[in-house]
C-alpha cells in the first residue's frame, strides 16, 4: 500500500510538472484552437465552479480569484473607451483580459495541484520548478538543434502556424529554438528564471549543490542566449539581486569563478569536435554573443537588431488625441502587421490606447505585485522591485505579458516564513 502511494505521488509530481511547463511555456499544442492556459483554464474555472471541495480549498488558502481579476480591469474600462472613441473594433486586450481570467484559474489549479504533491508552496520551491523547466527547456533545444529527425517528432506535437514555421525556417542553423517557445518570449521566460534562481545562487547550499545548481545556471544562461539575447537583461538583475542581498561577495566571486572554469572547459571540449560541428556552433555562439564580439572588435556593445530594424521602430503619436486615448489599433487592419510599423512594447501600447491606458497598463501590475507581497511577506521586496523594474525594461524591445510567471508567486504560502537552510537544501 506504502509503495502503492509512493508511486501515485511520483506521478503526481511529475504531472505538476508537466503543467507548470505548459503553463509558463503557453505551449500550443497540436490539434487544440489554443495554447495550453487557456485551455486549461476553461478546465480550471468549470471546476473551481462545479467543485465546491476546490472552492474551499481555496478560500482555506486564502486564495480570492475575485480580487485578482479587479486589479486588472482599468485595462479593459480603457481599452473599451479607446475602441468606442475610434470605432476601431480591435478588441486585442479586451481578448488579452479574457485570456488573463482564465489564467488565474488555471495557475490556481496547477498551485492546488502543487501544493496536494510537493506538500509545500514556498516561493522557493516555486523557483525550483521553474529552474528545472528552464534545465528541460535547453535540454531539448541542443536535442532540436542536434538532432533534426527528434526536431521533427517533437515540433510535430505543437501547433506552430504558417509565419511560425517560416519565422523558424528562417532563422535554422543560425539560434537555437526550443519547445513550444522561441525568440523573444523565450528570452524573458528565461531572463525571468534566471533572475529568480538568483535567491538559490545566494543561499547556504552543500558545496556539491551549490556547484551542481550554479554550473546548471551558466549552462542554462549560455543556451538561453543563443535561443535570445534578451536573456541578458534577466542575467544582468540576477547579479543585481546577488549584490543586493545577503553575503553578496562571496556568493558574486564564486559564481564568476565558476563562469571562468565553464568557459575554460567549454572552450576544451570544443577544441575536441570535428571542423563541421564547429562550424554549425560558431553561427549559433556568434547570434547568442554578438554584442561582446562586437565590443571586442572595437565596433560597441551593439547587435545587428538593435542597430538595425530596433531603432527604426521607435515610432510615436504624431496628435494630441492619439496621444491621450490611442487610436484603438493593435494591428494594421488592412496588412494585419504592427499597427504604425512598430514592435515596441511601450509604442504599440501608445498607439492603442494612449499614455493615460499605458500608465494605467502600469499601475495595474505594479498593484499585482504588491498583492504579490501582502499576502507574501516572505519575498524580498528588493526581488519583486527589480522584477517590476525588468518587466518594464522588456517592453523596451517588445511587448510581454508575464503573467504565467508571475500569477504563481500570487499562490505562493510565504506569510512571514524566514528562508531556511533546510528549505534550499531540499533541491
Amino acid at each position: 500500500m506504502q509503495l502503492i502511494s509512493s508511486r501515485n505521488n511520483i506521478l503526481g509530481k511529475i504531472l505538476v510538472f508537466i503543467l507548470l511547463f505548459s503553463f509558463i511555456y503557453e505551449i500550443h499544442f497540436a490539434y487544440l484552437p489554443l495554447n495550453f492556459p487557456v485551455i486549461f483554464g476553461v478546465i480550471a474555472f468549470l471546476v473551481y465552479v462545479l467543485s465546491k471541495k476546490v472552492r474551499t480549498k481555496c478560500k482555506s488558502n486564502g486564495w480570492q480569484p475575485a480580487k485578482l481579476l479587479a486589479i486588472f480591469l482599468p485595462v479593459l474600462i480603457f481599452s473599451f473607451i479607446s475602441i468606442v472613441l475610434n470605432q476601431s473594433w480591435d478588441f486585442y486586450f479586451v481578448k488579452w483580459y479574457i485570456f488573463f481570467v482564465l489564467k488565474v484559474f488555471a495557475c490556481m489549479l496547477i498551485m492546488l495541484l502543487t501544493k496536494k504533491y510537493f506538500g509545500d508552496l514556498h516561493y522557493i520551491t516555486l523557483i525550483k520548478l521553474f529552474f528545472l523547466c528552464a534545465i528541460i527547456q535547453v535540454g531539448l533545444s541542443i536535442i532540436i538543434w542536434v538532432l533534426p529527425d527528434i526536431k521533427e517528432l517533437l515540433y510535430m506535437t505543437l501547433t506552430l502556424g504558417d509565419i511560425g514555421e517560416e519565422a523558424l525556417d528562417r532563422t535554422s542553423g543560425l539560434r537555437l529554438n526550443g519547445y513550444g517557445t522561441n525568440f523573444f518570449g523565450a528570452g524573458t521566460i528565461h531572463g525571468f528564471i534566471l533572475f529568480s534562481t538568483a535567491l538559490l545562487l545566494q543561499s547556504r547550499l552543500k558545496f556539491l549543490k551549490s556547484t551542481t545548481v550554479i554550473i546548471l545556471y551558466i549552462v542554462v544562461f549560455i543556451v538561453s542566449m543563443m535561443m535570445a539575447r534578451t536573456t541578458i537583461i534577466g542575467f544582468a538583475l540576477a547579479m543585481l539581486l546577488l549584490v543586493l542581498i545577503n553575503k553578496p561577495k562571496f556568493n558574486v566571486l564564486k559564481l564568476i569563478t565558476y563562469t571562468v572554469l565553464s568557459c575554460i572547459i567549454s572552450i576544451a571540449i570544443l577544441g575536441s569536435l570535428s571542423p563541421q560541428f564547429l562550424e554549425k556552433f560558431d553561427y549559433v555562439i556568434t547570434f547568442g554573443f554578438e554584442m561582446f564580439i562586437n565590443y571586442f572588435n572595437g565596433d560597441g556593445l551593439t547587435t545587428s537588431s538593435i542597430s538595425n530594424s530596433m531603432v527604426d521602430m521607435y515610432k510615436f503619436p504624431d496628435n494630441i488625441f492619439t496621444w491621450v486615448v490611442g487610436d484603438g489599433y493593435w494591428e494594421n487592419p488592412i496588412t494585419g502587421y504592427y499597427y504604425k510599423g512598430t514592435d515596441i512594447g511601450y509604442c504599440r501600447m501608445l498607439f492603442y490606447f494612449g499614455a493615460f491606458g499605458l500608465l494605467v497598463f502600469y499601475l495595474c501590475y505594479f498593484k499585482l505585485f504588491r498583492t504579490i507581497r501582502a499576502r507574501n511577506t516572505g519575498i524580498p521586496r528588493i526581488y519583486l522591485q527589480l522584477l517590476f523594474i525588468y518587466f518594464a525594461t522588456l517592453h523596451l524591445k517588445g511587448f510581454t505579458d508575464l503573467l504565467p510567471l508571475i500569477l504563481p508567486l500570487y499562490f505562493c504560502d510565504t506569510l512571514n516564513k524566514p528562508i531556511a537552510s533546510h528549505e534550499y537544501n531540499s533541491l
